[in-house]
């Protein structure tokens, strides 16, 4: 006769090793360990995807990183990377990461998992920050026109070409009567256009700055200043 076996249920996930993980090298042992038994484990299928989160890491697989109200990718990451959701602009596009591969292990954690662990060595979330404000900023780009008109791999060869430049809120991008020279692109915030002291427009994330004056050579109509 034959016999019969129940099939083994899979294990549960290993303790997440941040050890070798270059973007936490800094954090105190025992910070590092808190965070490692933590994490909360996703096991992913090809296109399904996780939201809500202030930091994750990827344990195996690629994933896609785009913004949660469109469909465009930003950028794509994989293992050993690690993503903190917002970067050092208050209000930042909500993010979620998307299985790019037949199967990943994402790791996350929230905001107030994190903040202890960041306490002691404060220096390691400024660097995760500035990440970031780069990953934001691609972010950012899938939300204009850009996004619409290029397909993901045509977006990455315009973007990769660009430099990323933080404005502190008030701070001039171009001056009224300024030739633009410079091709701007909105990842996060907004630029203010001010005339008289007044201000008389608001240039979005997603957005060219000046982008008819760029492309005939023309002169800034406004000052071009970052918003809050």
């Amino acid at each position: 006769t034959a016999s019969w076996a129940p099939v083994e249920a899979p294990e549960p996930a290993n303790e997440v090793d941040l050890s070798a993980v270059d973007a936490l090298a800094d954090l105190p042992d025992d910070a590092r360990t808190e965070l490692e038994r933590g994490a909360t484990i996703h096991r992913l299928a090809r296109d399904e995807e996780v939201m809500g989160f202030a930091l994750a890491y990827v344990v195996d697989g690629e994933l896609d990183v785009a913004a949660q109200i469109v469909d465009s990718p930003a950028d794509r990451i994989g293992q050993g990377a690690v993503l903190k959701a917002k970067g050092t602009v208050a209000e930042s596009v909500p993010l979620r990461l998307v299985c790019a591969s037949e199967h990943a292990v994402l790791a996350t954690w929230d905001a107030a998992q994190i903040e202890p662990a960041f306490k002691a060595c404060p220096w390691v979330e400024d660097d995760l920050r500035a990440a970031a404000n780069r990953m934001q900023a691609l972010v950012g780009v899938t939300l204009g026109p850009l996004a619409d008109r290029l397909d993901a791999s045509l977006r990455v060869q315009v973007t990769s070409k660009l430099e990323l430049r933080e404005l502190a809120e008030g701070e001039i991008l171009f001056e009224n009567g300024e030739a633009v020279r410079d091709l701007c692109l909105i990842g996060q915030g907004s630029i203010e256009l001010v005339k008289d002291g007044s201000v008389v427009g608001e240039i979005g994330v997603g957005e060219f700055v000046f982008a008819a004056e760029i492309m005939g050579g023309g002169r800034a109509s406004a000052t071009a200043r970052a918003g809050k």
